[in-house]
């Protein structure tokens, strides 16, 4: 499915989205969803699953857009050459919360979100278990991107030669309160002139910033997934190190879409479904209740 006005390279047309509640599942090709040329608007509850491709794939592009994207996600992207991304951000300036890229298995290099140019920020999201055959970065940053990145996990993706959880290049993004752990070969990549600011986050193999640590997460099993943080309280052995540990109270660390608040505090990291409170948990919050994007 593509959204993309008429416009000329000097004075672009531009069109506002409504897209919510759409399901890829099987889809074969390049793109599930690409929306280029969207000013405004919304993209939300939008699930890709399955999607393969002979050669690129890509499962959400979004290029030249400062549309707010909300609770989607791409499961299970594959292809048999080339390269592949679950969501492809180019030249945004918006606000993408609440997303999952998960399960993929990718020929060549890769990426759970490509993010090039541009000053998007990113809240709340999941990029766990992916493969890729070459290199990328579970989070691929690059043409001078700013991007803000809050409370995001980043787990267990692999690439056969040379990539990692971030790789950064010429870019200048901001990571806090985030996850980024048992990803290989690398955690974080940086080349070029970046300059990558992260704080108050758990960084497998440690990164100068305040409140960084470098520590086991202790994940545990919940309703909704494998990426609960492991709390006492909840029923587990011991607190995960991330509980408590972000850089501000939860109920202040928000979003606002369609003129509609939510902070982190309405959402959960325990098992029992208990909202996060005191200080926001680092990493990535599930629903309360419901299925995930």
């Amino acid at each position: 499915t593509q959204l993309s006005p008429d416009h000329t390279e000097d004075t672009p047309d531009k069109i506002e989205a409504d897209i919510r509640n759409c399901h890829f599942e099987n889809n074969t090709g390049r793109n599930s969803l690409n929306l280029s040329y969207v000013d405004g608007g919304i993209v939300e509850n939008c699930i890709v699953i399955n999607q393969h491709s002979e050669n690129t794939v890509r499962g959400i592009e979004i290029g030249s857009s400062d549309v707010d994207v909300m609770n989607c996600r791409v499961t299970g992207l594959s292809n048999d050459s080339g390269q592949g991304v679950g969501f492809q951000i180019s030249m945004s300036q918006g606000l993408y919360v609440n997303c999952v890229v998960d399960n993929s298995n990718i020929y060549a290099n890769g990426g759970g979100v490509q993010i090039g140019g541009g000053s998007p920020i990113l809240m709340n999201w999941l990029i766990a278990n992916n493969h890729y055959g070459r290199s990328g970065g579970a989070v691929w940053l690059f043409d001078e991107s700013s991007a803000t990145i809050l409370n995001c996990t980043v787990v267990e993706n692999s690439f056969g030669l040379e990539g990692g959880g971030i790789d950064c290049h010429n870019s200048y993004p901001i990571f806090r309160n985030c996850i980024i752990t048992d990803n290989s070969p690398s955690s974080i990549i940086e080349t070029g002139y970046s300059i990558l600011t992260i704080t108050n986050s758990n960084i497998d193999g440690g990164y100068e910033g305040t409140g960084n640590i470098d520590n086991d997460p202790l994940f545990t099993w919940g309703p909704l997934g494998e990426y609960y943080l492991s709390q006492v309280s909840a029923g587990q052995q011991a607190d995960s190190p991330c509980v408590n540990a972000g850089s501000e109270p939860a109920e202040n660390v928000c979003y606002t879409v369609e003129n509609l608040e939510t902070c982190l505090d309405e959402l959960t990291t325990r098992s029992d479904k208990g909202l996060d409170s005191a200080t926001v948990d680092m990493g990535y919050h599930y629903l309360p209740e419901g299925t995930p994007p």
